[in-house]
């Protein structure tokens, strides 16, 4: 009876590892912006996996650790390219993010830059990565 449930399920996590592996291969070197917990790390980084290549991802979580001394983001900060910094540049940032949590960031880059959050996704299916901005005065 277990099977009959565990063995569609194994399946569809196994193409959904595959998935985000083959999207987590592409990425820029930079680090990406991962909001809580919107980035799989199960899918990513399943149990036994042994694939270096993805391991060179820099995330820069907004999340408990954010401030951590030891963190990608209290690297960027103290180095003047942080969150707020790179989000008012020309190419913006890279995110991993739910809708909900994209909203508050468009009420955040009005609401402190008189501007508007613009973006793109770049991978619509499996990990929804967004290349976003916040353009001052627009």
């Amino acid at each position: 009876g277990n099977a009959y449930i565990l063995i569609p399920d194994a399946s569809n996590s196994k193409q959904k590892i595959h998935q985000v592996q083959n999207i987590i291969r592409s990425l820029p070197a930079g680090p990406i912006i991962s909001w809580a917990d919107s980035f799989p790390f199960e899918w990513a980084y399943p149990v036994l996996a042994n694939d270096l290549n993805s391991r060179n991802i820099r995330f820069y979580g907004l999340d408990s650790f954010t401030y951590a001394p030891f963190s990608v983001a209290s690297t960027e900060q103290n180095s003047g390219r942080g969150l707020i910094e790179r989000l008012q540049t020309a190419t913006g940032v890279l995110i991993i993010a739910t809708p909900k949590q994209l909203g508050l960031l468009r009420i955040y880059c009005r609401e402190h830059f008189n501007g508007k959050l613009s973006g793109r996704t770049i991978y619509p299916t499996g990990l929804a990565v967004q290349q976003v901005r916040c353009g001052v005065g627009e």
